[in-house]
């Protein structure tokens, strides 16, 4: 049985309600992957979680309140591994949840009651849908979706909300394994990808982080830009970068876990004009993933990122990378297991973080926080908060040799299969938690 309990936090300028929403179930096996949590005008936001690695998925909608307006849970049967690694929001109440069935990627759409509307499972694709935005940037409403791995390419694909696709873009580079990760609609309104273009393993590694931005509409190139992000003395390398976030400027910040081994969280700063400008990082006490990076009204990038076995940082930044303001949230029940972030900003003058971290104690804990830095430290039932002390270091050597490189190259993609798949679905609906 799913129980829900909230926790009401220090309220944020405003008086708005802050809180923190645990979920769990003692017969499930939450992971949350990293990703961008997005949300609707209303101030709603999409979760979603997998049974780590299992046949089953969660995708859930969260009310500004703190109340869990629907939670689906979805099994695919004993044939496929699901990894469920995106979510995204319409505006007429619908979820979308996307990810990797088996070897290949897939979206589903529920409405708001968890009705299936359709599946879509798109044959070719070895690492899932990892970004999805909806937006009426082309002047009706369409979900655009970033399918990571497509036959070794990343694609970044529109999709009208019946599921019909309107076009793709596939990605491919002078570097091995392109990867992407994050979705985005820029200052533009142009689609931008975001991921590892490729990289050469060895004891010199280079690894190359790209950013590619389409044309809205017609899915047409708009640019393609990589930052070579230098060499590395180890055999394992980056995992590529993860997120991507654009400031009022039109400077962007490109973040990613420094290595597959390592305990940073490396962020490179471009200039207006996209070019290299600045990269610096965080050392945290574990290996955990980055779990997102937004930009509020103050232009302040704010990182998620993991900094113990039971907690996770916060940490808002300027463009020079120099903290302005941080919190670190350890919850008593467990550790963490994944974490993934996004930002309310329908009112500027009062913004909100939504996050959602798994734990091993078979929970997601959602929190509603503010994104000025104006949360209390103190003890909030299983919650405590505080404000260490957090400091960037700049890279050096072969890591400061990061520069913009113009690389690749786009085209349609050429055709693939796209089936649809039933799902066994369990449907909760209009839980308020006490």
């Amino acid at each position: 049985m799913v129980n829900f309990k909230k926790t009401l936090m220090a309220p944020a300028s405003g008086g708005s309600e802050t809180w923190a929403l645990n979920i769990s179930d003692a017969a499930m096996d939450f992971d949350v992957k990293a990703s961008t949590l997005r949300v609707d005008s209303a101030g709603n936001f999409a979760i979603h979680a997998d049974d780590n690695g299992d046949q089953v998925g969660y995708v859930g909608i969260v009310a500004p309140e703190g109340n869990l307006s629907l939670f689906v849970e979805f099994d695919d049967g004993p044939t496929n591994t699901l990894y469920i690694t995106s979510s995204a929001l319409d505006t007429s109440g619908n979820v979308y949840v996307g990810g990797r069935r088996g070897s290949n990627s897939f979206i589903i759409k529920y409405n708001s009651s968890g009705t299936k509307q359709w599946s879509n499972t798109y044959v070719g694709s070895n690492s899932g849908v990892t970004g999805m935005v909806v937006s009426s940037v082309s002047g009706s409403e369409k979900l655009y979706a970033l399918h990571g791995r497509f036959n070794s390419q990343f694609r970044i694909m529109s999709h009208d909300t019946d599921g019909t696709t309107n076009w793709g873009t596939r990605y491919y580079t002078l570097g091995s394994n392109p990867s992407g990760y994050d979705i985005m609609i820029n200052n533009s309104n142009e689609v931008v990808g975001v991921g590892a273009l490729g990289h050469n393993f060895g004891t010199g590694l280079v690894e190359y982080w790209a950013f590619n931005g389409v044309n809205n509409s017609t899915g047409a190139n708009a640019f393609i830009d990589g930052m070579w992000q230098g060499s590395y003395p180890n055999t394992t390398g980056p995992i590529g970068t993860q997120f991507i976030a654009q400031d009022s400027t039109g400077r962007y910040y490109l973040s990613a876990p420094r290595t597959e081994n390592s305990n940073d969280t490396t962020i490179i700063v471009t200039d207006t004009s996209r070019n290299f400008d600045t990269c610096k990082y965080i050392t945290n006490d574990t290996g955990l993933d980055l779990g997102g990076t937004v930009i509020n009204s103050s232009d302040e990038l704010i990182v998620c990122t993991g900094s113990g076995a039971s907690g996770f940082d916060i940490v808002a930044l300027d463009s020079a990378l120099t903290v302005q303001w941080n919190h670190r949230l350890d919850y008593s029940g467990g550790s963490v297991t994944g974490m993934a972030m996004g930002i309310d900003n329908n009112d500027t003058s009062n913004e909100f973080l939504v996050i959602a971290i798994s734990h091993n104690d078979d929970s997601i804990i959602c929190y509603r926080l503010p994104a000025d830095g104006t949360l209390a430290d103190g003890t909030y039932g299983d919650i405590t908060v505080t404000s260490p002390s957090i400091s960037l270091s700049t890279r050096s050597g072969g890591d400061a040799e990061s520069t913009r490189i113009d690389t690749g190259s786009s085209a349609s993609p050429t055709s693939f299969t796209v089936n649809d798949t039933d799902e066994t679905t369990n449907v909760t609906l209009g839980f308020t938690a006490m």
